[in-house]
């Protein structure tokens, strides 16, 4: 078995969870965004708004173009294979289908901006007094606010909201792939799951050389 049928198979085992998952999934993503708005607006720095934008208003044109393209290659979603899209489609029917996938994208582009925001504001506090080199800067990085533990979790808060706000531009790849679907160049093209790895890899690697690079530009400012 490949990992394109175990894929399906679990798209298959979602899917079947039903309706109550659909919900509570637009609801977290709803729920996270007010959350992110409420720790930002508490915050109130200076220095990151227009960074995140950019990485927000990316992320809504991917999610958008993907959601154009998908409609435009199946107007009636027969071809949609997101698991909890299709409970929608099969409980509510078209419409609210196309409203909860428009609505959830929004968020989402949201939910982006807000953690871009957030993971400036936080490396700031993460950052050691001084670090000699690039092993001694993650050796120390977020030391001085955690307890003595296995993880740091404000670093690992820290990652995540790197990794989570940047994952829109891959949605530019699942546009163009969903736009070749009934072409056969559509098999020349890494698929969604080798793409979706080789994209996290990339991000992984980004977030440890940029969060590096911007400590050292600070410290030779």
């Amino acid at each position: 078995m490949d990992i394109d049928d175990l894929l399906v198979r679990a798209f298959s085992a979602v899917e079947g969870l039903g309706l109550p998952l659909a919900i509570a999934a637009w609801i977290a993503v709803f729920a996270a965004v007010i959350g992110m708005a409420i720790v930002l607006w508490l915050d109130r720095s200076r220095g990151v708004w227009l960074p995140a934008v950019l990485v927000g208003v990316t992320a809504l044109t991917a999610h958008i173009l993907d959601f154009a393209v998908t409609l435009q290659m199946s107007p009636d979603l027969e071809l949609e294979a997101n698991p909890i899209w299709r409970i929608v489609i099969d409980t509510w029917g078209l419409p609210a289908a196309k409203l909860y996938g428009l609505t959830g994208k929004v968020l989402l582009a949201v939910i982006s901006f807000e953690l871009f925001a957030y993971y400036l504001v936080q490396r700031e506090r993460l950052f050691p007094q001084r670090a000699q080199g690039f092993n001694d800067f993650w050796r120390s990085f977020g030391a001085s606010h955690s307890e003595p533990c296995l993880v740091r979790w404000p670093n690992l808060a820290n990652f995540f909201a790197f990794s989570f706000s940047l994952l829109g531009p891959f949605f530019f790849y699942v546009a163009f792939l969903n736009s070749l679907v009934n072409d056969p160049r559509y098999l020349r093209f890494p698929s969604m799951v080798v793409a979706l790895a080789a994209y996290l890899g990339i991000l992984v690697a980004s977030y440890f050389t940029v969060t590096y690079g911007e400590f050292k530009r600070r410290m030779a400012g």
